[in-house]
């Protein structure tokens, strides 16, 4: 303990003098005088000190505090009851009413004038989209199949092909390993220039336009779409920005001779953009795949959806033709080379025949024994190949595999959907209550906070006040 704090104990307990302090400790005066000179004192005597002084010294300041400042230590223990929640709310309920009516009046306004945009700019002749949908199923891949007699030799040759191989006998078969004609590249096929082109170029009979190529429907609704005037100055939207209609001469027209494969790549994004909403769509719904066409008519729609079924045909016979013509050309290469052996091994196996009419040495036996065994394995050999041969011109010519099946055909839609109704949103009635909820959270925070600045003591209020004044003077140098 510091001599200090030692003679603030002793002087409140009216122990003023040093002499005194040695006669209640029962020391000498000169120890007394040397704590003083070495500023604190033996942890002993602290604790004597502590316990015959120091408490009494409390208990005196307990009384006093609760003599002098009982009103302002209840004050304090009772900051966070229930009473000084409710009486600031209670104090200031007008206050709350009214802010939360005024913010439920601004939000009235704003919803109304959202409803005033949304009916002055809604779109007089929305948009009519017919949408019809088509369930396939894909099969994956080329499969041939061989006995089990069949040499495993000719497994590896037809897996470096890219074909599974199934056994005739029964059991399970691998799935196809072929992945040309897999249902996911159907995706990208229809993302491809060379499909938007040949289904630019087909020709359509519509009610609207005639007989007309696809992507001359496109590009007519595309302008009608530009010229349709629109909003409350019925201004036409060009592609570099709007202008006011006047005449005829104000109409935005797309050139037409700049070339089809020009017109393709600006326009092929209609057919299949990135927000599903283009005039074909590809889906994968576990093991069927879906084909979504939309139109301006429902006959379009079908039309287009078949055309794009012709075209899934006709890109998985394409590939599955380059798969079966390979392996065929192959598979007749390896022939020929077999048959040629083969014919080397009966050449020499007549050779020996001949030159050799009694066999009965051991090493002649073992010369015969080694053209046989290679006759047999090329004989083996040609027999797989050749089978596998006639199995591919068999699915060449009459299967086809794999086949698009159509389980759900595309039919016209009853009734359109409509688009571009409004070119401004309208918000809900909710709004309004938000913004009396925001009114009335606003009204209860500002009464705590009054509440509290009631009841702090004078010191704090004197801080607020020195924090207020040194801020302002902060802000007004930053503008001097």
């Amino acid at each position: 303990m510091k001599f200090e704090k030692f003679q603030t104990i002793m002087s409140e307990s009216g122990i003023k003098s040093l002499a005194e302090c040695a006669r209640e400790l029962n020391v000498s005066p000169q120890s007394i005088s040397n704590w003083k000179s070495r500023g604190w004192i033996p942890p002993k005597y602290e604790i004597i000190v502590n316990n015959n002084f120091g408490i009494k010294n409390i208990t005196q300041n307990i009384e006093s505090s609760f003599d002098d400042d009982f009103i302002d230590l209840a004050s304090k223990n009772n900051f966070f009851s229930l009473s000084n929640i409710i009486l600031p709310i209670a104090k200031n309920l007008s206050f709350t009413i009214k802010s939360t009516f005024v913010m439920g009046f601004l939000g009235l306004l704003i919803f109304l004038v959202f409803q005033l945009l949304g009916f002055l700019l809604k779109n007089e002749d929305p948009t009519k989209t017919y949408i019809t949908t088509s369930k396939i199923v894909i099969p994956g891949g080329v499969q041939l199949v061989q006995n089990q007699s069949s040499s495993s030799s000719s497994s590896g040759i037809l897996g470096m092909l890219g074909i599974n191989r199934s056994s005739s006998s029964g059991g399970s078969s691998l799935p196809p390993t072929s992945t040309l004609t897999s249902p996911s590249l159907y995706p990208q096929f229809l993302r491809t220039h060379s499909f938007a082109k040949r289904l630019f170029e087909e020709k359509f009979n519509t009610n609207k336009y005639g007989e007309q190529t696809l992507l001359e429907i496109v590009l007519l609704e595309l302008e009608e779409s530009f010229n349709k005037p629109s909003g409350l100055l019925k201004s036409i939207k060009y592609p570099s920005g709007y202008i006011v209609y006047k005449d005829e001469n104000d109409l935005y027209k797309i050139d037409r001779g700049q070339g089809l494969d020009t017109l393709v790549m600006q326009y092929m994004h209609v057919i299949n953009d990135t927000l599903g909403t283009g005039l074909v769509e590809f889906n994968q719904m576990g093991s069927f795949q879906t084909i979504t066409t939309r139109a301006i008519e429902p006959k379009l729609a079908v039309d287009i959806a078949y055309v794009v079924l012709e075209e899934l045909q006709e890109f998985t016979d394409y590939f599955n033709k380059i798969d079966l013509n390979r392996t065929e050309e192959f598979i007749e290469q390896r022939l020929k080379v077999i048959q040629d052996e083969y014919t080397i091994l009966e050449d020499k196996m007549k050779i020996f025949l001949e030159t050799n009419r009694q066999i009965n040495s051991p090493a002649l036996l073992i010369q015969k024994e080694r053209i046989d065994r290679d006759l047999a394995i090329y004989k083996g050999l040609y027999t797989t190949l050749y089978q596998n041969l006639e199995q591919v011109k068999i699915q060449k010519e009459y299967e086809m595999s794999p086949t698009i099946q159509i389980l759900d055909h595309p039919i016209p839609p009853l009734s359109p959907i409509f688009l571009n109704v409004s070119y401004f949103k309208t918000l809900s009635p909710i709004v309004i209550l938000g913004f009396m909820l925001i009114g009335f959270g606003f009204g209860i925070i500002f009464s705590l906070i009054k509440g509290y600045l009631n009841i702090i003591d004078k010191k704090e209020k004197q801080v607020f006040e020195e924090f207020k004044n040194v801020s302002i003077k902060s802000i007004k140098s930053i503008f001097k």
